[in-house]
């Protein structure tokens, strides 16, 4: 018999962005966004955390890197764009290993994280 389980997981999304380069995304969610708040994205870094309940690892939320300008363009057709400027990915190694996310608060006060996911640096 499986053991049934309940996910609520933030869509994955890896972004490949160019160091110096300004980085924008415009998302498009399938939901009305009307009375989320709060709108945080950032990129941060990630800690390896290596114990005897993890002897091969795993990465940990370390801090934060640069943080996103968001931006709601149309909460009723559930539309968000996302902006780095170039200051920002210039500060960014390419030999660091960083993750990304967006949330908000749902109506209600609770907090939800709609996407995440791998951020990479490269060289121009």
């Amino acid at each position: 018999m499986t053991t049934p389980s309940f996910d609520i997981l933030p869509a994955a999304l890896d972004c490949n962005v160019v160091k110096g380069d300004e980085f924008g995304m415009a998302l498009d969610f399938d939901i009305a966004l009307t009375n989320y708040s709060n709108w945080s994205a950032i990129v941060f870094k990630t800690t390896k955390a290596v114990s005897s309940n993890y002897p091969g690892g795993i990465n940990t939320q370390g801090e934060t890197a640069a943080t996103f300008t968001v931006s709601v363009t149309s909460a009723a057709n559930g539309q968000v764009n996302i902006s780095l400027t170039e200051t920002q990915t210039a500060s960014l190694s390419e030999a660091e290993l960083y993750r990304w996310y967006i949330r908000a608060d749902a109506p209600g006060v609770v907090t939800r994280t709609f996407v995440s996911g791998n951020f990479k640096i490269h060289s121009p």
